[in-house]
């Protein structure tokens, strides 16, 4: 999938923010009112002209359009609602409005008496659900795609009577499969925003939540929860000997390991750099701090543990207060050691059932990186096979039972059977071949696909079968937005509604501009919410949830971008790799608040004085990225020294410049090196490595 994040965004107003969390942003009710609101007046701006141009036999024009203005009056005093800074919206308004507009499709199609403007009307019926799934979880959303499903089914069954089952198959299945794309993405999105992109482990925003389950749990139940804190003692000095990469494979490595010895009730989680916190549910303090002693013991890597107990009615921040401050007094009485919160003493009782049997992990073992998995070409392939054999699936049985009138059946047919082999044959060539596919395979499939969609439409000559199947431009919609960048994306939107308005118009004789509006409409609508949904994601991914910096999955576009420019124009490039110099004697001495507030001063007070083309990125616990375009090493000197004498946090910083015969990872290997030239020569201080040679500059 291509993730590509506005670099700046987070940087161009000069104030980094913390992003809040998943529910917070992308569900939100203000957010949720204002996508509905556009979403149900979109629809009824599109159905107005369309319902005034019909002229099927015993259509009721008057109501229709009635309905239709009602809910376009609906959808702009929610948008209204939803901007006020007065009025506050309860979720359950949106539930209201969005069984409403429920309302306003069926009684819109029934009203249309089965004519074609009524069947492209179906289309619309996948809109609801596709912003329930996209919105609502799972449990929410499922009775909405339901009810939607069984009002297709009555509506079409009481007003459309020629191909009624094909009709049924098409709008049903455009609905699901819009569904469930937006609710895979929403779970994307949650997923992503929960998970540490280095160990895969839940992250810092997902402790909440995970608490939050156990401690009802633990309350329902009369039983104990206990959380520890796991800090690494020694990993500064894994960073400052090996490099970020020892460091890393460390990481991987307890990670591994501790998710592998821990019980299948219990949570880790990767709290910051090198800290973690663990979830010991059903487990008083004495046991979790036993068990905590076990994990130390055999991580092959000194660390120091906290432990508490939760207390009834005790804040999950309250319980992390608890166990950092068990934490540092662990670490104050020699670290490589595990201590209790006070009103607690351990006492070594025997191990509970069920507890985990933590093995001996030899220091000599490594974890291997995660495979590379498919390429981005190889997942777009696989995914536009899928497409291809469920709308080649869900057409047949209505072609078999439901012959298009006027048509072709037998190549209507083939196309349904051709659409089924060649996605079979491209989620084998993907699955087999995927390293050797390139990208014009995946656009000539595409092409292949509008191409073939208004060849069908041609040999139907308009009929109401074949206006029912234009729900499958739908998926292709929703691919081309949550696969490819907008600039792509939109270029084949503005294609393939050309094409349809075209088709529509020299085969529809009834009404074929209100054919076209709700055709053309109601493909574009829904390919534009899961477009949205999906940069959602590629943001949320590449976000520091601390700093509100791009995060190290940013780092590869960032960089993959600069370099593409330079290698053009051959232009300067630096890269500097900073690194704060006493973050972890804070951690330590303070608590991980004053750490995380250390932190967000650094990033706020950097990104406040870059230019808008300068990238700040967060490569990890207490070290960042600075990609500078434009600037020679002379120039980026000047700059990181000035930054680093604005009052930050001491730190130090290694810089490099780009040379024609770098990749990415040189580049950053290169600024790692000169870091740790810095850090050798007594820290606080920059060290540059490259053209015109090394050279070392001391804090003023």
């Amino acid at each position: 999938m291509h993730l590509d994040i506005d670099a700046t965004s987070s940087q161009g107003d000069r104030s980094p923010r913390v992003p809040p969390p998943v529910g917070d942003e992308w569900s939100s009710t203000p957010v949720m009112a204002r996508v509905l609101a556009s979403l149900l007046g979109g629809g009824c701006a599109l159905a107005m002209p369309a319902v005034l141009l019909d002229a099927t036999p015993g259509s009721r024009k008057p109501l229709a359009f009635a309905v239709v203005c009602a809910g376009f009056v609906a959808a702009s005093a929610l948008f209204l609602a939803a901007r006020s800074q007065r009025l506050v919206l309860r979720r359950g308004v949106v539930h209201g409005v969005l069984v409403a507009a429920l309302g306003v499709v069926t009684t819109a199609v029934w009203c249309g008496n089965g004519g074609t403007t009524a069947v492209a009307a179906l289309g619309i019926f996948a809109w609801p659900t596709l912003f329930a799934f996209a919105f609502f979880s799972w449990r929410l959303a499922m009775p909405y795609l339901v009810a939607s499903s069984a009002l297709n089914v009555v509506v079409v069954a009481l007003t459309v009577h020629q191909a009624p089952f094909l009709c049924v198959l098409e709008s049903t299945g455009t609905a699901a499969a819009s569904a469930l794309t937006a609710g895979y993405l929403r779970s994307l999105l949650v997923r992503s925003s929960t998970t540490d992109s280095l160990t895969r482990l839940p992250n810092r925003q997902a402790l909440p939540a995970l608490f939050e389950r156990e401690r009802a749990r633990a309350e329902r139940l009369g039983t104990a929860l206990t959380v520890a804190i796991i800090d690494l003692d020694d990993f500064k000095a894994v960073n400052d000997s090996g490099g970020h990469t020892a460091g890393d494979e460390l990481l991987l490595r307890v990670a591994h390991h501790w998710r592998r010895e821990l019980g299948h009730g219990d949570d880790i989680v990767r709290f910051g750099g090198d800290e973690f916190v663990v979830l010991f549910p059903g487990c008083d303090a004495p046991r979790a701090a036993e068990v905590a002693d076990g994990l130390r013991r055999s991580g092959g890597q000194p660390c120091s543990v906290g432990v508490a107990e939760w207390r009834p009615g005790e804040t999950v921040d309250a319980t992390l207060a608890r166990a950092d401050a068990a934490l540092y007094e662990a670490k104050a009485a020699g670290r490589d050691r595990v201590a209790m919160a006070p009103g607690r003493r351990p006492t070594a009782p025997a191990r509970p059932p069920g507890s985990p049997r933590v093995r001996r992990f030899p220091p000599e073992a490594r974890l291997s990186a995660p495979p590379a998995g498919q390429s981005r070409v190889a997942v777009r392939a696989e995914l536009l096979g899928v497409l291809y054999v469920l709308a080649g699936v869900i057409a047949l049985p209505g072609l078999l039972v439901d012959p298009v009138p006027r048509a072709h059946v037998a190549a209507s047919l083939t196309t349904c059977l051709s659409a089924i082999a060649v996605g079979t044959a491209l989620v084998a060539v993907a699955r087999r071949h995927g390293a050797r596919l390139r990208m014009w395979t995946v656009h000539a499939s595409m092409t292949l696909a509008v191409v073939a969609m208004c060849t069908s439409g041609l040999l139907a000559h308009g009929a109401l079968g074949w206006i029912a199947s234009m729900g499958v431009m739908v998926w292709a919609s929703m691919y081309v937005t949550a696969l490819f960048p907008w600039r792509v994306a939109t270029i084949y939107l503005v294609g393939a509604g050309v094409v349809m308005t075209a088709v529509v118009l020299t085969t529809v004789r009834d009404n074929p501009v209100g054919v076209a509006l709700l055709s053309v409409g109601g493909t574009l609508g829904a390919g534009f919410v899961v477009g949205y949904l999906a940069l959602v994601l590629r943001r949320h991914a590449q976000v520091d949830t601390l700093t509100g910096l791009p995060n190290r999955r940013a780092l590869d576009d960032v960089l993959g971008r600069e370099l593409a420019l330079v290698t053009r124009t051959r232009s300067p490039l630096a890269v500097a790799v900073v690194d704060l110099d006493h973050l972890k004697v804070v951690n330590d001495t303070r608590g991980h608040l004053a750490g995380d507030e250390a932190l967000r001063r650094f990033a706020d007070l950097w990104a406040g004085q870059l230019r808008a083309t300068d990238h700040l990125v967060r490569y990890g616990g207490d070290e960042f990225v600075l990609v500078l375009p434009g600037c020679d090493l002379a120039g980026a000197s000047e700059l990181v020294e000035r930054l680093r004498g604005a009052g930050a946090p001491p730190c130090s910083i290694g810089l490099t410049c780009w040379t024609p015969s770098d990749s990415a990872e040189q580049l950053l290997a290169r600024a790692d090196a000169a870091l740790y030239r810095a850090k050798a020569d007594g820290r606080g201080r920059t060290a540059v490595l490259g053209a015109p040679g090394p050279s070392a500059s001391q804090a003023g």
